[in-house]
């Protein structure tokens, strides 16, 4: 079994403020030690209140996930055949690029 422990969860950070409140979109790129991608990975994202959102990778290892309010998360991967890989303090805040 593969670890995620060396998975790289790239997080780039895509921000756009709406009307009312400012969300943010947060968009990466799962891969293991080698680089290779990971197809079929769930991110998941957690944040205050333990409230969370997923996604899963695509063929080319890329997610998104939209609508997060600004705040502190805990980003989390998980794929069959590897360890779960979690980081915490990624912060999302309006108006960044």
């Amino acid at each position: 079994m593969r670890t995620l422990g060396h998975i790289i969860v790239l997080i780039l950070l895509a921000l756009s403020a709406f009307a009312q409140a400012p969300n943010a979109t947060l968009t990466g790129k799962v891969t293991d030690q080698t680089g290779a991608v990971i197809p079929q990975a769930t991110v998941t994202v957690t944040g205050p209140g333990g409230k969370h959102a997923s996604a899963t990778t695509d063929q080319l290892g890329a997610y998104q996930i939209q609508s997060l309010p600004a705040s502190s998360y805990s980003v989390s991967a998980a794929a069959k055949g590897f360890a779960n890989f979690s980081k915490a303090g990624v912060t999302l805040a309006a108006g960044q690029n």
